[in-house]
């Protein structure tokens, strides 16, 4: 099914409802390049480039504390609920987005949530590509 969302609030609202919803695995995943064959159940654009764990899915955040996103993770996770992130190490010299933070947060919260960060460079890619599309 495909939905057209005009506004973020609609579009993170639907995937607190997706996230919810889950009941095997959930693949979070970054960044990809073009024509990768992309898991059946996988939450993509709506982190792009940055994950940050403190992210609240539905807003305003006072009345919805639970929908922030480390913690949906971990209430899927102590639901048996495989998880999965794959997000983007920064290059450090031209940005930082803490992805250090994210994949230490994310994998003290619970056993069932795997993080794995990307390469940064294309040295560091067994390819010898780039992340990017």
């Amino acid at each position: 099914m495909v939905k057209w969302h005009v506004d973020g609030h609609d579009y993170m609202w639907a995937v607190s409802e997706m996230l919810e919803s889950a009941k095997e695995a959930i693949f979070i995943q970054g960044e990809s390049r073009l024509g990768e064959t992309q898991p059946i159940y996988l939450i993509r654009t709506f982190i792009d480039w940055w994950l940050s764990p403190e992210l609240y899915l539905r807003r305003p955040p006072a009345r919805y504390p639970e929908w922030r996103i480390d913690r949906v993770l971990k209430r899927k996770a102590e639901q048996g609920v495989r998880v999965y992130v794959l997000i983007y190490k920064e290059v450090t010299q031209g940005m930082n987005m803490s992805s250090r933070h994210t994949k230490n947060h994310l994998h003290e919260t619970h056993p069932n949530i795997a993080v794995i960060v990307s390469s940064a460079t294309p040295e560091a890619d067994s390819q010898g590509g780039t992340n990017h599309p």
